[in-house]
């Protein structure tokens, strides 16, 4: 039988088509793969995607509608394996819950669990202003930014900085028609709310996204003191979006197990860049694991899971063992797949 078996196996090794470069899994080109490995140890991957509220100087607010348009973008089919920015499942709503299965730094297959929701109420600001349930909706998705502080290994902010006064989930404070920006230099409370979650754990290893106007200087400071283990990602001038689609590169760096470091990324106007200005803490002994061992251990990793009982998980782990060299193969990896392929030639289901 085990003769049959490897000549089964060497039938369909050598039919089997190879990633191309275009589809290549991020796992093993990834050039920060030990950056992230204590980050994303767990086996859930938590993510918070806040939106501000975000009026706009004609009245309307336009944070619902870009919500919407994430939605879309982050459910979608994936056109290609290697993009992160899809294939997510909606599985809860208020706020919204998307899950997809992923490949871990670890080369074990994990859950990645998107939470996002916006707070306006309607795409009109004086009707919010006026609504008693605005208040309300604006205080549930300010406490799922500030969980998502507490216990997301991501959380991201899409709004106004209300120069230096936010992240804002409320309507805007006006002075004659127009956002009174000294009355939030006077009381910048929910800056100050968010510095004091984050000063609960300031040694968690976290990434913290500000697309906002200027959030380099607004935030970078305060979070560097109350949080120093958090990674920051900000803009360096005003901050011009239409969709906020310069979110798009950074998850699928981060998801890629890539460095940050050398992602910038223009608005819509080429005024402000967004960019990473620090990393989150990266213990010692993740940094020096060589790059041979950490693709050894992969790969095996990657190998266990061939047998899981759970298709997506064997589908994913069978891709990504596809993507590396087959000089990288271990023994062990080669008689998992020598058994899994034969366990699906003989009908099992991939």
């Amino acid at each position: 039988m085990n003769t049959f078996k490897r000549a089964i196996f060497a039938s369909m090794i050598v039919c089997a088509s190879l990633a191309s470069a275009k589809t290549l899994s991020p796992i093993y080109q990834a050039d920060c793969q030990n950056d992230y490995l204590s980050l994303m140890a767990k086996s859930e991957i938590n993510v918070t995607v806040a939106y501000g509220y975000f009026d706009a100087e004609d009245g309307s607010t336009w944070d619902n509608r870009m919500l919407q348009q994430f939605l879309n973008t982050m459910t979608a089919p994936c056109k290609s394996w290697s993009t992160k920015s899809c294939g997510f499942q909606l599985t809860g709503a208020g706020p919204y819950i998307l899950t997809r299965k992923m490949t871990g730094p670890d080369g074990l297959i994990k859950t990645v669990r998107l939470t996002v929701d916006s707070p306006s109420l309607s795409t009109d600001n004086t009707d919010n202003m006026s609504s008693p349930l605005q208040k309300k909706k604006s205080e549930t998705v300010k406490q799922m930014y500030f969980n998502g502080l507490r216990n997301s290994e991501v959380t991201l902010y899409l709004g106004h900085s209300r120069d230096g006064g936010g992240p804002d989930f409320d309507p805007p404070k006006l002075r004659h028609g127009h956002v009174d920006y000294d009355w939030y230099h006077e009381h910048p409370r929910d800056k100050k709310a968010m510095l004091k979650v984050l000063s609960e754990d300031p040694n968690k290893a976290r990434i913290l996204g500000f697309f906002s106007c200027s959030s380099i200087r607004w935030f970078s400071k305060g979070i560097n003191q109350e949080a120093p283990a958090s990674g920051f990602i900000g803009t360096d001038e005003t901050y011009w979006t239409s969709a906020f689609d310069q979110v798009y590169p950074f998850i699928e760096k981060i998801f890629s197990y890539q460095c940050l470091d050398q992602l910038v990324v223009d608005d819509i106007k080429k005024i402000s860049r967004v960019k990473a200005t620090k990393k989150w803490k990266i213990p010692g002994q993740d940094r020096n694991i060589s790059k041979q061992t950490l693709s050894k251990r992969t790969l095996e990793n990657l190998s266990d899971q061939l047998v899981s009982n759970d298709i997506e998980i064997r589908k994913e782990a069978f891709r990504e063992i596809q993507s590396f060299p087959r000089e990288d193969f271990t023994p062990k990896v080669w008689r998992a797949l020598n058994d899994y392929k034969f366990g699906n030639f003989m009908g099992r289901s991939f």
